[in-house]
């Protein structure tokens, strides 16, 4: 399962991102599973997220997340792997209000925890991987 490319850290390891983006999905009410994806190119942490505890700023549609963390030669990428996009039924505000938080969160933990060494990029900025 390969995922879209979503984001990129730079000055940071595959690991402590994987540690950051779980810490911030369990504060969220996530419950997560987090396995080394065998036969990789790369190495690869894959984080399976279910909404363990209702949360209100936690849209419907992304209930069941799934993402890849991905080594590269000067830090990490982020995969968005589930969901692949959410239904024209439903409302895509919350869903995309949900990622900007979820983006400008990791990006504060990274720079401030690398001492503003670190930072995170979005791929294509202003496009949402669930938005098909």
């Amino acid at each position: 399962m390969t995922g879209i490319e979503w984001l990129r850290c730079h000055g940071v390891g595959r690991d402590r991102v994987a540690r950051y983006l779980s810490e911030y999905l369990e504060s969220m009410g996530f419950r997560l599973e987090t396995a080394t994806v065998e036969g990789a190119a790369k190495s690869t942490s894959r984080l399976t997220a279910e909404l363990a505890r209702q949360n209100p700023a936690v849209p419907s549609p992304l209930k069941s997340l799934v993402f890849e963390v991905v080594a590269t030669g000067s830090g990490c990428q982020i995969l968005w792997v589930l969901p692949e996009k959410v239904e024209n039924g439903d409302s895509l505000e919350p869903p995309k209000r949900f990622a900007r938080e979820f983006v400008s969160h990791l990006a504060r933990t990274i720079s401030t925890t690398s001492r503003g060494s670190g930072r995170l990029t979005e791929v294509s900025p202003g496009r949402f991987p669930f938005v098909p």
